[in-house]
């Protein structure tokens, strides 16, 4: 793995620290708070000395990663599930370290989008409802360095509400295609997710029987994977999403890829390219977006 450091200066005056954190500990010379927005949590170090310090703050391996950085979600009363960890790294070829520079007095912030990395390795994608969230940041022994800090707050993830559109579509809204494969299974999921900060109403799916999207397509090894079938009756589904809601639906590969009497795909490691497509819509999200990820057919 390549790495290179390059040093991303932090211009920020002695503003002071956002009151973010119900609680902080930390060992070395920075401080750090959490603050909830979405789906994601905004990280802000601050400098409390009189002197500017540098220290790694992201790895770019064509996706921004924290190597340094794990979540720890624990449910509030009222939502289901176990605590979970999550961690923000990867596989990658090469990689380049980036710097940050604070100045004396200030603070840099960084913006983790917590959905995105929920479902690596197989896990299941964050469900909606309140957390408490302790975020940790560990850099000690790493070059000689004595940073570790960590910080608490809650976040609440909201849920998808399936309702008829009546706000004035825009595309200006920021969303991005999550997707990820159900375990083992030929099932993949994917989700529209809210990335920004004002809710956007999207078109999600349509019901005729299964689930099918006149928006998605699959695209694997150059053979593409339309989402949709015969229809008698349909109702399409449109969904209300609040900032870092995600609206997930499922497919079944093996079913898709047969339907016209196509050949069923090969039992091994593929590649996905998922595209999202509304620009056609007119009371809905008028937008595209898309993501690659692999699967493993047994």
């Amino acid at each position: 793995m390549r790495l290179e450091a390059v040093t991303v200066a932090v211009a920020i005056a002695a503003l002071g620290t956002p009151a973010a954190a119900r609680k902080q500990t930390s060992r070395g010379p920075l401080t750090l708070s959490i603050a909830p927005s979405g789906s994601a949590l905004d990280l802000t170090f601050s400098n409390p000395t009189a002197a500017p310090i540098a220290f790694p703050i992201r790895m770019n391996a064509g996706r921004i990663m924290y190597d340094w950085l794990g979540v720890t979600l624990t449910p509030a009363a009222g939502t289901a599930g176990a605590a979970r960890a999550i961690h923000f790294t990867g596989n990658r070829d090469k990689s380049v370290e980036q710097m940050a520079t604070i100045a004396a007095g200030g603070h840099v912030t960084e913006h983790v989008e917590l959905a995105a990395w929920a479902f690596e390795g197989g896990a299941e994608p964050l469900a909606p409802g309140t957390y408490h969230a302790l975020a940790t940041w560990d850099q000690v022994g790493r070059d000689g360095r004595e940073l570790h800090l960590s910080a608490t707050t809650d976040i609440t993830i909201a849920a998808p509400v399936d309702e008829a559109c009546t706000q004035k579509p825009g595309a200006a809204a920021a969303l991005e295609l999550l997707a990820r494969q159900v375990g083992t299974t030929a099932e993949v999921e994917l989700g529209l997710h809210n990335t920004g900060a004002t809710p956007v109403c999207v078109a999600a799916r349509v019901l005729a029987g299964e689930a099918q999207s006149d928006w998605l397509t699959l695209t694997i090894d150059k053979r593409v994977l339309a989402l949709t079938g015969s229809r008698r009756a349909a109702v399409r589904i449109t969904s209300l999403l609040a900032p870092g809601a995600t609206s997930w639906t499922r497919f079944d590969l093996d079913h898709w890829a047969t339907l016209t009497g196509g050949k069923r795909l090969p039992r091994t490691g593929l590649w996905i390219e998922a595209a999202y497509d509304s620009t056609h819509e007119t009371n809905v999200w008028p937008g595209t977006a898309g993501t690659g990820f692999g699967v493993t057919l047994r």
